[in-house]
């Protein structure tokens, strides 16, 4: 199971320095299979990234709370993923903290697809603003989440008034009970899409 969500679980023991991982999260961590410590697995993490997994671990210990953040790892052949770090303080009978426990996961995929995504809004939003097409997009609750300069000068809104309010606030009255009937009947379909001229009745 962890290596199909290619995720792996560890355990860390104060007293000795031992880090027990499982085969995934050594694979993950670009270690070899055996025992290691908690050197070992921070070696792989780039300096200024390693600051933060160190003061989060320090955190937990002092506090009891468990952390979690995203860091990189820099495998052996020189690859750089992105890993989803979490992990919480193990107690021994009389309350101290003795360790800790957690799990890793792979997220470069997630992450860069995040980011990817991010750039594509901020064109997007660039775009909009010196547009001169009125371009408005609305979310499934029919609320508007773009507004482009155009769709300013059409509508009288800045976009700012604009997002967060109901597409049908900019239809006559007298239209916005067929607009309603229209989406409803689209969402019921199987269409992906519709072109400007397929949308009249």
């Amino acid at each position: 199971m962890q290596r199909l969500a290619n995720a792996g679980a560890w355990e860390w023991t104060a007293a000795d320095d031992a880090l027990s991982c499982s085969e995934p999260a050594l694979r993950l961590l670009g270690l070899p299979p055996g025992p290691c410590t908690a050197d070992e697995a921070l070696a792989r993490i780039p300096s200024d990234d390693r600051r933060r997994v160190e003061d989060a671990v320090q955190r937990a210990l002092d506090t009891g709370c468990a952390y979690a953040l995203d860091h990189r790892i820099k495998l052996p052949d020189g690859a750089v993923r992105v890993l989803r770090h979490q992990g919480a303080p193990r107690f021994s009978p009389n309350g101290a903290a003795i360790g800790l426990a957690g799990a890793l996961q792979d997220v470069t995929p997630l992450r860069a697809a995040e980011a990817a995504s991010h750039r594509s809004q901020q064109m997007l939003a660039g775009m909009l603003k010196i547009s001169p097409e009125a371009i408005v997009v609305a979310d499934s609750q029919a609320r508007i989440i773009l507004f482009s300069a155009g769709a300013e000068a059409m509508f009288g809104y800045s976009a700012e008034e604009a997002l967060g309010r109901s597409v049908e606030d900019l239809m006559p009255a007298r239209f916005r009970a067929r607009h309603q009937q229209a989406v409803y009947r689209f969402a019921s379909g199987t269409r992906p899409s519709l072109r400007m001229h397929e949308r009249a009745e």
